[in-house]
């Protein structure tokens, strides 16, 4: 009886093992690298020559936006619960880095020597199947807006009907005092206010 029950649950083992190695092969396919919007991939501030490459299964014709958003302490799942109280004055200095205006001893309001994210990009899209090019824009010093826990800067919006796109970012230009600050590229639909 004990041999039995050995047996069978070694042949549980193997079946178990079968289906978890399927699944992972199926998981390495073309399909499987793509992701369906709205989805954030690491950028690296530091790393000024780098280019990110990413593939975007667009479900749905819409206005999609390729942006850049930055954070002093990357939010997570309890960031609503527990992040309320964080320092007006690190948002300022976030904002001033990101191009805003800034404020002197006197109170007067300076505005940067030129606004936006002190960086440079080219982007380009590019669908996956056909090879066309949907966009191929150089991007100097995107400005930035509010958003959640830190700033966004958009690089690009565009409307893309349903397909796979190959997104490709070539982050050309970037200022050191970009190092500290916790950023991702965000891929998600477009929002116009009203």
């Amino acid at each position: 009886m004990m041999l039995k029950s050995r047996y069978w649950a070694l042949s549980l083992g193997c079946i178990v093992l079968m289906t978890a190695t399927s699944f992972g092969l199926s998981a390495n396919t073309k399909g499987a690298e793509s992701q369906i919007p709205p989805f954030s991939v690491p950028f690296d501030t530091k790393k000024v020559g780098e280019t990110y490459n990413f593939t975007a299964n667009v479900t749905e014709q819409l206005n999609y936006a390729i942006s850049l958003e930055f954070y002093i302490i990357t939010p997570n799942k309890w960031s609503h619960f527990f992040d309320k109280k964080q320092d007006p004055k690190e948002f300022r200095k976030l904002y001033e880095t990101l191009g805003g205006t800034r404020k002197t001893e006197s109170g007067d309001l300076v505005p940067p020597a030129v606004s936006g994210v002190p960086a440079k990009f080219r982007v380009q899209i590019i669908n996956a199947n056909s090879k066309e090019v949907l966009l191929d824009k150089l991007v100097d010093h995107p400005g930035s807006s509010a958003f959640a826990y830190g700033r966004s800067a958009i690089l690009a919006t565009q409307n893309m009907p349903k397909g796979l796109y190959n997104i490709r970012i070539e982050y050309l230009e970037g200022a050191p005092e970009l190092d500290p600050l916790h950023t991702e590229i965000s891929f998600a639909r477009a929002h116009h206010g009203k």
